[in-house]
Formats: structure tokens, sequence, C-alpha cells
């Protein structure tokens, strides 16, 4: 018969295997007590569910003898289960390079290899990565957030949808029990007694000084929990969904974040930055909202060779310094599909009674046709006289960054007859023929 553990671990399981079409898992062990139930627990469910089970255990290389002896209880566990193990060894010198919180260098360093596991092991396919993060685990974190005047929403609200956590809701406690009546073997990790790093003061000094203090028994900390976690979790889909709203094409109207209160321009903000996969930061956020009431073209160093730019109240994210490449003249004798440095260009001829995109009428489009990028000096006839494109592109608020790529149609009498984000050029207003052109950027 199962143990009320194992039901909830079975329970958990399935529910995100029939969520997300996967039973493929790198379990995360570090030898700990928390991740070796978590491991017996997966062996025990796996043919029932028919998991495919590997384990990932990355040793830091920074308590000596202490962690190699973990890494060997990992790899003989899992040799006496039959579940492959992957393990890594870390050099104690690696982390001297490393600058910033050592608690998040090493987490990330710890995600990135396991998902490099599931990728190597899955050969592509879905996979999640399971870890025993427990219901203290989560109490930690909200207390480790507020001191270090987090946003809580990062940490409680949905977790990443490649991570099962199917043990956030049971107690150290249960778990130091289950390992007891099951026999099950794990490591004590010293440092975890050193209040030299915040989780164990959080742990060893605060947790306990508000349970005896304020009676903050471990009903009122799941309540807690659960309360905090489901509020932030409906906070951040309201702000994902504001977000989806405002983002037009991969850019933002200044206009839009300028009518936001305080609290959701930011978010809409840090949402923006991880659009485009830049890495937020105090700084960057703090900056990116100054830039929101500065006046004229500005851009801001997002790292990675990007940079946020704003200009005709347009935010986008571009490459630093990139200039955009001329297109390559093309000289046309006839309608068809043309490719121009990475762009699709179609001309087609049509009767003026049909669906149309950018219609030219037949007696501006004079063979041969030369498809090109603008230059110094170009010119476009308009009803109300010459026109200098530099000014047509400014008065159209088309950024500086992408002016030299756009396209450019000249007819055989040098008479430009398109401009790529302009459309068709008519030297006067009715400028109609039997017959009409189309021309289409794909």
């Amino acid at each position: 018969m199962k143990s009320e553990l194992e039901r909830h671990c079975h329970g958990a399981v399935e529910q995100y295997c029939r969520w997300s079409g996967s039973t493929s898992m790198v379990v995360a062990v570090s030898g700990g007590v928390d991740s070796m139930v978590l491991l017996h627990l997966l062996a025990k469910i796996q043919p029932e569910l028919k998991l495919n089970l590997v384990v990932a255990h990355l040793e830091h290389g920074l308590r000596g003898e202490e962690s190699r002896a973990d890494a060997r209880l990992v790899i003989q566990t899992c040799e006496r289960l039959g579940i492959p193990c992957y393990a890594r060894f870390v050099d104690e010198h690696f982390w001297q390079r490393q600058a910033g919180n050592f608690q998040d260098k090493a987490r990330a360093l710890r995600y990135t290899f396991f998902r490099q596991v599931g990728t190597d092991c899955f050969s592509g396919r879905a996979f999640a990565i399971a870890t025993a993060m427990t219901q203290d685990d989560c109490l930690e974190k909200i207390f480790m957030d507020i001191l270090r005047g987090r946003s809580l929403l990062g940490s409680l609200s949905h977790q990443q949808p490649d991570t099962l956590r199917p043990l956030r809701t049971i107690s150290k406690e249960a778990l130091i029990a289950y390992a007891t009546g099951q026999q099950i073997s794990w490591r004590e990790d010293t440092s975890n007694h050193q209040d030299s790093y915040l989780r164990n003061r959080v742990r060893n000094q605060l947790i306990p000084l508000l349970r005896e203090e304020f009676d903050f028994q471990k009903s009122i900390q799941s309540r807690f929990i659960t309360d905090m976690e489901e509020g932030m979790t409906f906070l951040s889909e309201q702000l994902d969904a504001l977000f989806a709203s405002l983002l037009r094409e991969g850019s933002l109207r200044v206009s839009d974040l300028r009518q936001l209160a305080s609290f959701p321009q930011r978010q809409i903000c840090l949402r923006f930055l991880q659009h485009h996969g830049i890495p937020p930061s105090e700084e960057k956020l703090a900056l990116f909202i100054r830039l929101l009431t500065a006046k004229g073209t500005r851009s801001m160093d997002a790292g990675g060779g990007r940079q946020l730019v704003i200009a005709y109240e347009n935010i986008r994210v571009s490459d630093h310094n990139a200039v955009a490449k001329p297109v390559t003249p093309l000289t046309v004798v006839s309608c068809g599909e043309f490719s121009l440095n990475g762009k699709q260009l179609r001309l087609t001829q049509f009767t003026s009674q049909s669906e149309k995109r950018f219609s030219l009428p037949a007696n501006l489009v004079i063979f041969p046709l030369i498809i090109r990028s603008r230059r110094p000096g170009d010119t476009l006839a308009l009803p109300g006289g010459h026109v200098k494109l530099k000014k047509a592109l400014i008065d159209r608020k088309i950024p500086r960054q992408i002016r030299d790529s756009l396209v450019v149609v000249e007819n055989r009498a040098s008479q430009i007859i398109f401009v790529e984000g302009i459309g068709a050029i008519l030297p006067r207003k009715n400028c109609s023929d039997t017959l009409e052109y189309t021309v289409e950027i794909l």
C-alpha cells in the first residue's frame, strides 16, 4: 500500500505528465535528504507512469572530501536503482573567476548543467527538470527576497514550464521521517549550519524566532505560502496579458507606458527586456524607466552587443551600433518575385478592380525598373511638389537605423515610384490607368 507521501508524489507527477505530454525527466540530486527521497519516490512510480529518468549531480568542488562523498552516494544509489547518472565536478578555482553572488551563480550553473543533460539524453524531446524544493524552501525563498528587496512576482508566480517540484507542499520534517522509515541514505551538508549565507540565517535564526515568539507554526506557514503564491500568480498573469496587448511587432509605445502607474510600468519594462532575451537588472530597469521621460532619440546599452532604442515614441531592441546594409541594386524587365539582401519583393500586374496591396498605375511602371536602396539626394514627385526622400522618411517617423535598408523602386525615367514604408509614389492625385501593378514586400 502506498504511503500518503507516495500518493502525493504520484498525483503531482502524473498531472504534470498529462499537462506537458512528456514523461522524460532530469532528476536533480544533491545527496541531501530532500533530493534522495525524491529520487526514491520517482523510482517507485517509474514503472506505473512509464517515466524516462536520468539523474544529474553537480559537485561544486568547495567542500573537499565531504562533497566528493555526496557524489559517490548519488552515483552508487543510481547504480542500485538502475537509473543513469551524470555528474559534473567543478574545480574550486572556477568560482574564483566568477563575479557576483555565489548562490545565484551556483544555481545558474546547476540549471545550465541540468538542461544540457536533458538535451543530450533526450535528443531534443521535451523533458522536465525535477527538483526537491520543499515547503521549507519556499518559505525561506519568500523571506530572502523580502530581505533583499526583490520582487516576489519572480519567485512566487508560475514556475518555469520545464521545472517539476512535486514536493513543494511537503515539509522537510515529513521527508526526514519518510527517509528514516524507508532506510534511505542521505548526506548532510555541514555548510548548512554556517550563518555566512543569507539562506542559512533565515533558516537557522529568523524562522525559529517567528515560530517561538509569534507562534508561526506549520499550518500558518502553509496557508501563508499558498496565499502568496496564488496571489502573485494571478497578478503575474494579469501583467502578462497587459504586456501582450501592448507589444506590437516586438516594440512598445512610450505613450502606453507613460499612462501606467509606477508598479505596472516597471513590470512591463521588465517583461520587455525578458522578451528580447536581455537579462534584467536594477540598473537597466532604472535607466529604461528614466529614458521614458527623456526627449529625442535615446538609447541604452542592453549588453550582449545590443541596445534599447527609443525613437519616434517607439521602444525597440537592435544590434549595438548596427548599420543597415544598403540593398544591392537589381534591374528587372518584367513582373515576378525578386530577392534583395534577404528581402523578397513581388511585382504583379492586374486590372484596377482586383484586390491589391500597393498599387502602381501602369504608366509609371516603365521597364526596366531599378530596385535599390536610397541614395543621397533622392527626391519624390508628389501631388504637392517635390520632396526629399530623407524628409519623407522623417515625417513618417521611420527609424534612422533602418532607412538605408528600405527598398526603393525606380523606373526607366529615373523616377522613384515606390518606397518601402511609404508605398506607391504618385505624382498627382488622379493617376489611374486601365492596368495597375502591385508591389509587395513579402
